[in-house]
């Protein structure tokens, strides 16, 4: 399953921390908050999701729940599943698209990732 997020949620370079960050949060035992879970049962999908979307209950609504989703949400490639054995070693709980090639901003605080957000929304990435 973790290897089904990081293929939905980061660009091949990207996802060793990305894989991290996920397994950081859930060491934490923390929600997730993942745009790509919210939309996976959704018929219109978007790189950004709504306050009603995230807000409608359902197994796979990790603003909501806390955990993996309870099936995968892509067909991983190799580069996921790789990711998801091994990876990267490293601190951060947030990331965001802050590039309009698709590189993510990785940080190990809320108000680091904020600024994050922020850059990533001056940048038209996100």
């Amino acid at each position: 399953m973790l290897s089904s997020l990081a293929e939905k949620e980061g660009i091949t370079p990207d996802m060793p921390k990305v894989a991290r960050a996920i397994v950081n949060r859930l060491a934490g035992e923390r929600r997730l908050e993942l745009d790509s879970t919210v939309n996976y049962p959704l018929d219109l999908q978007a790189l950004r999701t709504t306050a009603e979307a995230r807000g409608t209950a359902g197994p796979y609504n990790s603003y909501q729940n806390t955990g993996l989703p309870p099936t995968p949400i892509a067909a991983p490639g190799k580069a996921a599943i790789a990711a998801a054995l091994d990876p990267e070693p490293g601190p951060w709980e947030y990331f965001v698209r802050c590039q309009t090639d698709g590189t993510s901003c990785f940080a190990t605080t809320l108000p680091e990732h904020q600024e994050n957000v922020r850059k990533a929304i001056a940048n038209g990435a996100f």
